[in-house]
């Protein structure tokens, strides 16, 4: 019989748990939230992050023509590697 009480007495000990839990997350001391960021800051990241893909995608398909036999395709990857 007392596995039974034990087994019937977790159910409650873990709801308590989550509301103790849920009630220490919405305390008083509540935090402002954080401050975005000014616009100078955000831009250059972003472009970044653009022409970074932009140029993924463009040496993507000029590998793809190569394998495919583009000779331009070829030459245009050549001068990229040569002056990287």
């Amino acid at each position: 019989m007392g596995v039974l009480n034990t087994l019937s007495t977790v159910p409650l000990i873990s709801l308590g748990l989550i509301v103790w839990v849920v009630g220490v997350g919405c305390g008083n001391n509540q935090t402002a939230p954080p401050k975005s960021l000014a616009s100078e800051q955000v831009a250059p990241t972003i472009e970044r992050t653009a022409a970074a893909r932009s140029m993924m995608t463009v040496l993507g398909r000029l590998q793809i023509a190569a394998a495919n036999g583009n000779k331009v395709a070829e030459e245009m990857l050549k001068q990229y590697r040569a002056s990287k």
